[in-house]
């Protein structure tokens, strides 16, 4: 943790595993949330459809000066 003055870095690191992969199982807790598969599958394209064709699509921005902090000083 930090404080309010102070730097934080965060490293996730995973792996997929060989073989079997991720599964995405049905769940009825989740389903009472809307956010369980309707059917278990190993594809996240299809575990994720709903929600990815609701998000923004992505656009390429060029980086600009200023936009780190201490950039520039």
């Amino acid at each position: 943790m930090a404080g309010p003055d102070q730097r934080a870095i965060v490293l996730a690191v995973g792996g997929r595993g060989v073989g079997g992969g991720i599964v995405y199982p049905v769940d009825e807790v989740a389903a009472g949330y809307d956010a369980s598969v309707e059917q278990e599958t190993t594809q996240p394209s299809e575990a994720y459809a709903d929600v990815w064709a609701t998000l923004p699509r992505s656009r390429f921005v060029p980086f600009r000066e200023g936009w780190l902090p201490g950039d520039g000083d």
